[in-house]
Order: structure tokens, then C-alpha cells, then sequence
């Protein structure tokens, strides 16, 4: 059985009440085209997952709306139930957070073995993420930096500029902001940087 349609007032009405990680997860999975409905679905589960693993599928319910007024003008799916129904499957069938995914893993593991400063966690981190990618570049938020450095998303920014300062890190592509589009930095090592991590 689906939740109340969002149109209804008593759906409408819990919307404000949504936790502000809540409100970050559902926008940071919206769909971007036509055709994206259930891969971003399976992504706003993993990254809700982080947020109540314990929880059931029907806790979600005004985020699911949320998302779903949030994503129809893309998604061209007019039934509000169509989208709860994929939700709940990919909630079923989710098993590992986006906290828990490989690169954040990686990331993580380097930073612990490094220890040291929290500049010194970062790098390592840079350096395992950087190894574990085709061509060297990686994606890497303020919030994903700070959380594997142990420090707040503001600091992780301060210490990810300097590292580029230092010719340690080169930006790629910038990152984005915003309510409904916010995309992560692309990095690379600086290439004497590289240079010497590939001796090691």
C-alpha cells in the first residue's frame, strides 16, 4: 500500500519537518534526464541508508514525496505510486551505504593509516584515491574530505586549497553548489606529485 498521494494536504504538510540531511540526500539524488528514475532512486536509498539503516521503508515516505515533486518535471512519471513502489524495491534491495562505498572505504582505510594531522590524512586519502582510478582523478566534496580527515566540511575546504596551494593537488573541474545541482570537485595529483607517488 503506498503512502497518502503528495498532493494531499496532511503529505504536503510534513515536508518542512524534513531533517536538513534528509533534504540534502533527496537533492543531491535527483534525477538529471529522462531514463535516471530508478538508478538515482537506488542512490537517495543508499545515501538515506547512512542516515536510518535500522529503518523501514514506509520512514522514507515524505522523502520519497519530496523527491518525487521534486523530480516529475525529469521523470515523466505522472503516479506518485509508481515512484514509491521503485523506491521501496531499491530500499529492499540496498545493502551498502554511500558512507560505506568503495572510494569512501579506500579513502578512509588510507586516511587511519596515515594518521598524523589532519592534512596528512587528507593527502594519503588523495593519494589511495588517486591510485584506485583509471587516469588519476577523482571526485572529492568538502564533506567526503572533512569526514575522512576528521574535521568540519569548512576546514576540509581550507585544507584541500591549501593542498592545492602546495602544488600537491590540481582542480581539475570545480565542484557546484546549489540547491538542486551540487557536484563534488574533480582532483588530480599535481604532476611532480605524481610523479614521485608512482616510485613509491
Amino acid at each position: 500500500m503506498c503512502p497518502p498521494d503528495p498532493a494531499t494536504p496532511d503529505a504536503v504538510r510534513g515536508l518542512d519537518d524534513l531533517p536538513t540531511g534528509t533534504v540534502e540526500a533527496v537533492l543531491r539524488t535527483l534525477p538529471r534526464r529522462a531514463g535516471e528514475r530508478e538508478h538515482r532512486l537506488l542512490y537517495l536509498a543508499r545515501s538515506l541508508l547512512d542516515l536510518a539503516p535500522d529503518a523501514p521503508a514506509a520512514y522514507w515516505a515524505a522523502a520519497v514525496r519530496f523527491r518525487w515533486t521534486r523530480a516529475a518535471p525529469v521523470i515523466c512519471t505522472p503516479e506518485w505510486g509508481a515512484t514509491w513502489r521503485a523506491f521501496v524495491r531499491a530500499w529492499g534491495r540496498c545493502d551498502v551505504s554511500v558512507s560505506a562505498s568503495r572510494p569512501l572505504a579506500l579513502m578512509a582505510e588510507a586516511a587511519a593509516a596515515a594518521g598524523g594531522s589532519p592534512a596528512d590524512r587528507l593527502r594519503a586519502a588523495c593519494e589511495a584515491m588517486a591510485r584506485a582510478t583509471p587516469d588519476g582523478q577523482f571526485h572529492l566534496s568538502c564533506r567526503m574530505a572533512g569526514q575522512v580527515a576528521g574535521v568540519s566540511k569548512t576546514t576540509a575546504a581550507r585544507l584541500l586549497a591549501g593542498l592545492n596551494e602546495a602544488g600537491f593537488l590540481a582542480l581539475v573541474v570545480p565542484g557546484t553548489r546549489g540547491a538542486e545541482s551540487r557536484r563534488a570537485a574533480v582532483y588530480r595529483l599535481d604532476r611532480a606529485s605524481l610523479a614521485a607517488f608512482r616510485q613509491t
